[in-house]
């Protein structure tokens, strides 16, 4: 099962300690894998995200 969060967090270190206070991930239910990226292009709704 895949599923895709995206998240507007400023640090990549926040995003490990949410993770780790995860119950699925303490005890080996859950895996993640952090991807890192800026968009270029947004809606206008969206354009806080290219800050």
């Amino acid at each position: 099962m895949f599923i895709i969060s995206l998240a507007y967090i400023k640090s990549r270190e926040e995003v490990e300690t949410i993770i780790s206070l995860d119950p699925f991930y303490r005890h080996g239910a859950a895996e993640y894998e952090i991807t890192e990226f800026t968009p270029t292009m947004t809606v206008a709704e969206l354009t806080f995200l290219r800050e």
